[in-house]
């Protein structure tokens, strides 16, 4: 009975080996933080950091509905971030050239969270549909007494 478990355990071995050429680099849902660690997107978006270890913000693009959802994250991109702004600005670059749109507060009863309070902001347009790599700029982003502005992101990288 051993050696079948160690034959076993050889064949599972042996069919987990592969190419010695590297994996090509591909899209994360985490961002990297000081101290060579990595803060993953609670929902599997994109996350973009803000201010290390501070301040994050999570991007989930839904083509198939044409949404863009973004939510604000505290320190390690754990806990939802609130922030008093109605709207934020986001610029994507796109195959056509760059698309502005404007991301509007959401409330959440479960949360509390309502417009001028929330970590959640959202839009809704048929362009995201088509659109390709999520990559861009974020404008202004106003939490934790501070502006943040220019975050850059890319799905791609």
């Amino acid at each position: 009975m051993r050696e079948l478990r160690c034959l076993v355990l050889c064949a599972m071995l042996a069919a987990c080996g592969g190419s010695s050429e590297p994996a090509a680099p591909q899209p994360t849902n985490h961002a990297p933080a000081a101290g060579g660690h990595v803060h993953h997107a609670p929902r599997g978006g994109l996350l973009v950091v803000l201010a290390e270890e501070t301040a994050h913000a999570e991007l989930i693009l839904d083509r198939a509905r044409g949404g863009l959802d973004l939510y604000l994250l505290g320190p390690h991109a754990h806990s939802p971030l609130r922030s008093a702004q109605q709207k934020l600005w986001i610029t994507l670059d796109g195959a056509d050239g760059e698309l502005k749109l404007a991301l509007v507060a959401e409330g959440n009863a479960l949360s509390g969270e309502a417009p001028g309070n929330t970590s959640h902001f959202s839009v809704t347009d048929d362009r995201l549909k088509s659109i390709g790599a999520l990559a861009g700029r974020l404008g202004t982003v106003e939490v934790l007494g501070r502006r943040f502005e220019g975050a850059s992101f890319d799905s791609d990288h």
